[in-house]
């Protein structure tokens, strides 16, 4: 089993009491309330206790030190800023897109089914229930939750089957609650409307695409008994040899066939 090692013994964690040490007397003994300046037993800190810092105030008075100062100043043995040389030197691999960088660093337990009341999910004996109104699409669809643990107000929502982003949903059992449950009866009575109107739509364009064909099928019969009727009267409307105007309907029907043809060559 680990056994730690007690501070200020640096023989075997150097690095560490290195940074701790700067961090001592560049920041911690600036504060109000070290015991440098105040004493060090519990009697000096009751009477001072006014001075102290909570651990919240203590937590930004650190991070302004190292954003401002640690990361700025020139270090002694690469003789740059550490903030410069980290640029400079460093090799960065950045995911393609916000979606991926989630994919990395965001957590991810087990796969749940959306119900039509939102995802149930549980973490450390407390009951969540994430919903959002993009959830309505995917109802019964299995899914996959990825949340920081630290913020569970929210999750985002990816389909387990592609991976692929669907939405972000609200922890419903929240103290301050962005949906309710109102809110999910009218987003599901909001949907079946919209499923009844989509097929009705469908069901009247069913009904014209039949009609229009219907229609066609009518139409095209009307042809085709025409043709055939004309086609029985073709031997009545043939030239009859004997007739006197028979070489004035052959050069006729001469000049329709050229016309036919084409227009290319004039007509003399």
């Amino acid at each position: 089993m680990p056994c730690p090692d007690p501070p200020y013994y640096p023989n075997s964690k150097g690095k560490c009491e290195r940074f701790f040490k700067t961090l001592d007397k560049g920041c911690l003994r600036l504060l109000a309330g070290h015991m440098a300046a105040i004493g060090v037993s519990e009697g000096a800190a009751l009477k001072r206790v006014h001075e102290l810092l909570t651990l919240q105030q203590l937590d930004k008075e650190i991070a302004i030190w190292i954003d401002q100062k640690y990361h700025k100043r020139k270090h002694s043995e690469t003789r740059r800023a550490p903030a410069e040389h980290w640029k400079e030197t460093v090799l960065l691999h950045m995911p393609k897109s916000e979606d991926d960088l989630n994919l990395l660093l965001l957590k991810y337990d087990k796969t749940c089914r959306i119900c039509n009341t939102g995802i149930k999910f549980s973490r450390d004996g407390i009951r969540h229930r994430f919903w959002s109104p993009e959830l309505a699409d995917y109802f019964r669809r299995d899914v996959m939750l990825r949340y920081n643990p630290e913020d569970m107000d929210s999750v985002l929502v990816y389909c387990a089957a592609t991976s692929d982003f669907l939405c972000e949903a609200f922890d419903m059992l929240a103290e301050n609650p962005r949906y309710t449950i109102d809110d999910v009866k009218q987003t599901r009575s909001q949907y079946r409307r919209g499923v009844l109107e989509r097929m009705k739509m469908y069901l009247n364009n069913v009904y014209d695409n039949d009609r229009d064909a219907t229609a066609r099928a009518e139409r095209q019969e009307e042809v085709r008994q025409s043709a055939n009727e004309l086609e029985a009267q073709e031997p009545e409307l043939s030239p009859d040899a004997s007739a006197p105007e028979t070489e004035a309907m052959q050069a006729l029907l001469d000049l329709f066939k050229q016309q036919d043809r084409g227009a290319n060559h004039p007509l003399l």
